[in-house]
């Protein structure tokens, strides 16, 4: 199992307060959300495999990202426009 951790931030590298991570399996199921952090930080513990993030906030800001998990942790950063 790895350890996907991540942030999400608005335009210019502000942490996006109250966004929400949703997280997709491979067949578009919706297996999890999370409300990040003040940070922005989320963390997830997977199995390996493709995963998919939906991310959103309050004010209509959306990124979707793909993540390929081997063995390893990952972390990733997400943009939301």
């Amino acid at each position: 199992m790895a350890k996907l951790t991540g942030r999400v931030s608005v335009a210019g590298g502000a942490a996006a307060p109250g966004a929400v991570v949703e997280l997709h399996n491979s067949a578009g199921d919706v297996l999890d959300q999370v409300r990040i952090d003040d940070d922005g930080a989320f963390t997830y513990h997977l199995v390996t495999g493709e995963w998919s993030l939906h991310c959103w906030d309050a004010e209509g800001h959306r990124a979707t990202e793909t993540v390929s998990l081997g063995e390893d942790d990952h972390q990733i950063e997400i943009e939301l426009h």
